[in-house]
């Protein structure tokens, strides 16, 4: 699982990964830099020490083995993977997109979705909880309708 990353020195600077690289991360986030104001009050902070050596570990490798495990367990139903499926694919089609998703961005599609029920304590991932905030989960058999997916 990569977090962060940070450029040996000698290389001058930050870099946008490979293309092929950044297509096999499920998501990707851009900082950008700091304001002014707020890049000075960094360096008086970290001008004669390093947060570094105050760092404490928030989880352990149990933690997440067992956090990977509940998301793996999110009901996902065919209609769900149908959707992943049809949005990926439209990435490779659409005339605005140089490069579409590959099969491994399918699965994170997925798999995120998986995360976000679990995050969100429910036992099923489906399109419609990014659209809105559930009263309760989705179980298998309430799984959304085909006309609830293309709306």
């Amino acid at each position: 699982m990569v977090l962060a990353t940070q450029n040996p020195i000698e290389l001058g600077g930050t870099f946008p990964l490979p293309r092929g690289a950044g297509r096999s991360l499920p998501a990707q986030a851009s900082t950008g830099y700091l304001p002014a104001d707020e890049e000075v009050a960094m360096l008086d902070r970290f001008q004669s020490g390093t947060p570094l050596t105050s760092l404490e570990p928030v989880t352990d490798a149990a933690e997440i083995k067992a956090a990977q495990e509940v998301c793996r367990d999110i009901y996902c139903d065919t209609t769900l993977k149908d959707y992943c499926v049809r949005i990926v694919r439209r990435t490779r089609d659409h005339r605005d997109v140089s490069l579409g998703s590959s099969p491994r961005g399918t699965l994170g599609l997925l798999h995120a979705g998986q995360a976000r029920a679990a995050w969100r304590a429910e036992t099923s991932s489906c399109p419609m909880t990014s659209r809105r905030s559930p009263q309760r989960a989705r179980t298998p058999g309430d799984a959304p309708s085909q006309r609830e997916l293309r709306a």
